[in-house]
């Protein structure tokens, strides 16, 4: 079934009822559908910030810095995130189990510093998940 709304009709009559005639014209129940098997892109929009080195994805922010998701999908989406702070620079975590993930806004306030990993991910209302991402960062009050 191609994605898009639907409304179906529910009509009922008594099939062994022979000395009746057949009533069905007027629905019993009528209920709209939503089919959306679409799963919803997200990113964050990382413009007004700048990059460790080039070699890196690592962004460098400032504590208290706002970072934006950006979603794609015709739908509302709930974005999930999960934050691990790094034991090293350089090197990532472990990543995130799907319990540590807590529902957020359309924005992530950046923590005290330190070198951190930001997951994410963002689930519609008709339960489509999009990937997660994973966006490193550090925090710091240093230019």
């Amino acid at each position: 079934m191609p994605d898009g709304l639907y409304n179906i009709s529910i009509r009922s009559y008594d099939a062994f009822d022979v000395a009746s005639p057949v009533k069905a014209e007027t629905p019993l129940e009528t209920c709209a559908l939503s089919v959306d098997q679409s799963h919803p892109t997200i990113r964050l929009d990382i413009a007004n910030f700048t990059l460790v080195d080039q070699t890196s994805d690592t962004l460098k922010v400032g504590p208290g810095a706002n970072l934006n998701f950006v979603v794609d999908d015709r739908n509302s989406v709930d974005i999930f995130t999960c934050l691990k702070q790094r034991r090293d620079e350089t090197v990532a975590g472990d990543g995130c189990l799907e319990s540590e993930f807590i529902k957020m806004g359309s924005s992530f306030n950046v923590p005290d510093q330190g070198a951190w990993d930001l997951y994410a991910f963002g689930k519609d209302r008709s339960g489509n998940r999009s990937p997660t991402i994973l966006k490193p960062f550090l925090s710091s009050m240093r230019p």
